[in-house]
């Protein structure tokens, strides 16, 4: 096993289809799996001798003992091909714990890279743990970049007397963009860089993707209108968690509203669930059709039978594939 900045460098293994992780957005936080001595893994990531899914691996655990500043390449040694785990400062975000990002570096990066957004009350690990995007990754040359956000809804600023209290949007666009960039030495061209968000971080996916930081993304399960939330939902409850009541906040509510405009040149996919127990299919609805009059290209996906859970999530970024990124094979 290698060790980075004193971080384990496990190997990627995948929820098998039939299972849903607990602390989806809504549900009770769920307590984090121990971590498991890895197995060797094979050049795709995966486990050398067991392609089998296994949900109870941790393979993104530990961490250096201080924060990794913004800052040149050089500041930073050559990760290992796999999984890492760094921590990296809050800067502007404001006082409080540094940010915890797992980092997939494959065998022949090719400077593009991914930002994975997850939902409410999840983990960047349950994208090595959950999906295979680990996978598609290695086989595109891509970097891979997941913050550990916790119960961020992706706001724009921090609003203080409300009850959140780890970093969001604005530190997602003004601290982690720049120093994937200057510190993983990762492409900074919209072109060359996508961002993947399930549930509350499609959220957040879509508010990048509109900023137009990204030229491709894919957002999962999101909420795209916050108007249209019902006050007795545990959606809404959520996002007045941190922006406060909306008949208090109306302001607030709208600032940090997605749009719907997207530059012409940004790729959208959104797919949604008629199942889902969460977050109404209503919302991708809304946003897909935004999109569509804005003139962006958009491919929506809404699967009548589909719930809100990593299995569906995996399964749709499985379909968007390496067209998230084309052209970057090494």
């Amino acid at each position: 096993m290698s060790f980075v900045l004193g971080t384990l460098v496990a190997c990627v293994q995948a929820a098998p289809a039939s299972e849903r992780i607990l602390g989806a957005e809504g549900e009770p936080s769920a307590t984090p799996p121990p971590p498991v001595v890895p197995t060797p893994s094979g050049p795709a990531g995966l486990p050398a001798s067991a392609p089998a899914a296994d949900a109870s691996a941790a393979p993104v655990t530990g961490g250096p003992s201080s924060a990794v500043p913004v800052g040149p390449r050089g500041a930073l040694p050559a990760l290992a091909q796999g999984w890492s785990s760094l921590t990296v400062t809050r800067g502007p975000a404001g006082p409080g714990p540094d940010v915890s990002v797992a980092v997939y570096t494959p065998a022949h990066a090719s400077g593009a890279w991914v930002l994975l957004l997850h939902g409410w009350n999840q983990h960047a690990r349950d994208w090595a743990e959950r999906t295979h995007v680990s996978t598609l990754a290695e086989s595109q040359g891509w970097t891979l970049v997941a913050p550990d956000l916790g119960k961020s809804v992706y706001e724009s600023r921090g609003y203080p007397g409300m009850g959140s209290t780890v970093p969001g949007l604005g530190w997602t666009r003004d601290v982690l963009v720049p120093w994937t960039v200057t510190t993983l030495g990762c492409s900074d061209a919209p072109e060359r860089r996508a961002v993947v968000g399930v549930s509350t971080g499609g959220r957040g996916a879509a508010l990048l993707g509109e900023a137009g930081l990204f030229g491709a993304v894919a957002a999962f399960s999101g909420t795209y209108d916050l108007a249209a939330l019902a006050p007795s939902t545990g959606e809404y409850r959520i996002h007045a968690v941190v922006f406060g009541e909306r008949a208090a906040h109306p302001e607030t509510w709208r600032r940090e509203d997605v749009t719907g405009r997207s530059p012409p040149t940004t790729r959208w996919w959104l797919a949604h669930g008629g199942k889902d127990a969460y977050v109404p299919q209503a919302q991708t609805r809304t946003q897909a059709a935004r999109l569509a009059a804005a003139g962006a290209p958009v491919v929506t996906w809404l699967d009548a039978d589909a719930g809100h859970d990593w299995p569906i999530w995996d399964a749709w970024l499985g379909r968007v594939g390496a067209g998230l990124i084309p052209g970057t094979v090494p």
